[in-house]
């Protein structure tokens, strides 16, 4: 294997010597080319060179935001109009890491049965029950944990949870509202929480460091996520599950891929709009969600345990390895069967 855009030494045996192998593909001779991010230079790369060795090119894509982030959709759009036509021909296989991923390949115009839907693996060895965070205790935050780890953004619709929490549980002092992150609208959700009497009960932390992310999935009760039309949050999703949080997430798109309702938590909201659009819920129907969820210990328990067999089933670094392993070998012998057709006289 040689992986090119990493620092040297990081994958074991990608820095042997020999010709020279980051502007020279050929001169390492490989049986399959893979590049991320199907209207990068680096997909580009890859399909000169696939077409010139005769190998396979496997390309793979993560869902982006339907809004928002306008330098990096410009990047998209210029890759898309300079070279999308010989990457869109050249790839053999299309590896989505979500469903918005696998939405967004099929409007620019690739084929269905060229995409296949793998979600990422996580170390479960990182991300696992029974961790625990100082974070808490060191912001004078007590009882159980509903956290929220998102953008502070008037967007977000966070203002809704504030009030939903407040309509609940927020009250009686055994649960505390902790949201995770940094924006504009943190000032103006603080005032909120005030006038409707739950200040003490709201905590506020600066975005966590990632090697803090699990400690503080540990020492939550539950995970709100909202939807966030500038984000996917799947990632937030998918490690909470391997820590054995249940969540409570907001309809989006593809969401129930993750979160199986009444098995790892709720799923709140109307159904996504046409097109791939974010559904929405409503501060009563986040209500409704919050008391059914803080109601049920055993419940918890149960969703808890749930969330992490799903996490061990599809985003163990084994399985997903043999899943991409079984998508390389399946692109290879086609690749070397259609060498074997003679051509049409």
């Amino acid at each position: 294997m040689r992986a090119f855009g990493v620092p040297q030494g990081l994958i074991p045996g990608s820095g042997l010597d020999g010709p020279d192998l980051a502007t020279d593909l050929r001169g390492f001779r490989p049986d399959v080319i893979v590049a991320y991010v199907v209207d990068s230079p680096a997909a580009w790369k890859g399909a000169r060179a696939a077409g010139r060795l005769g190998v396979p090119l496997i390309l793979v894509e993560e869902g982006f935001p339907n809004r928002g982030r306008t330098f990096g959709r410009f990047l998209r759009h210029l890759g898309e109009r300079l070279w999308g036509s010989l990457v869109e021909r050249r790839a053999s296989s299309i590896l989505a890491l979500d469903p918005v991923a696998r939405r967004q390949l099929l409007e620019r115009g690739f084929e269905a049965e060229r995409i296949h839907v793998i979600p990422p693996g996580l170390d479960l060895s990182r991300y696992r029950p029974g961790l625990t965070s100082h974070l808490p205790a060191a912001h004078g935050i007590r009882g159980r944990i509903l956290l929220v780890c998102a953008h502070l953004r008037a967007e977000v619709g966070l203002d809704r949870i504030v009030r939903a929490f407040a309509d609940t549980v927020g009250s009686g002092g055994a649960w505390s509202l902790v949201f995770s992150g940094e924006g504009p609208a943190g000032a103006s959700l603080r005032a909120q929480a005030s006038r409707r009497g739950v200040g003490a009960q709201v905590h506020w932390l600066h975005s966590v460091r990632r090697d803090e992310l699990a400690g503080l999935f540990g020492a939550a009760t539950l995970l709100l996520a909202p939807s966030d039309p500038l984000d996917v949050p799947g990632w937030r999703l998918r490690r909470a599950l391997a820590c054995g949080l249940p969540v409570v997430a907001e309809r989006f798109e593809g969401v129930e891929t993750i979160v199986e309702p009444d098995g790892c938590g709720l799923v709140v909201g109307d159904p996504p709009t046409e097109g791939g659009g974010e559904g929405s819920a409503d501060a009563d129907a986040w209500a409704e969600a919050l008391r059914r969820a803080t109601s049920g210990p055993e419940r918890r328990r149960r969703w808890s345990r749930r969330a992490r067999e799903l996490a061990e089933a599809s985003y163990a670094w084994p399985r997903v390895a043999e899943r991409f392993e079984a998508l390389l070998f399946a692109a290879l012998e086609e690749e070397e069967g259609s060498l074997l057709v003679e051509p049409a006289s």
